[in-house]
């Protein structure tokens, strides 16, 4: 929460892994838990997260659970 409270950053995404994420904003935190999904590869997971949270937020809608 630092890194948002000092302003080096609006939003900031941690990755808990199989347990979801967590995203802390100027407001709080927010957690949402991973989908329960048959794995095949966990190659390139965390990336496509991070591609869906910078896609939401670069089309200016807010980070909210479905």
């Amino acid at each position: 929460m630092e890194i948002v409270k000092g302003g080096q950053s609006e939003v900031v995404v941690i990755s808990l892994g199989a347990a979801g994420v967590m995203v802390v904003m100027g407001d709080g935190f927010k957690r949402f838990r991973a989908l329960v999904v048959p794995i095949r590869s966990k190659v390139g997971a965390g990336d496509s997260m991070v591609a869906g949270i910078t896609l939401r937020l670069a089309l200016e809608n807010s980070i909210q659970s479905p």
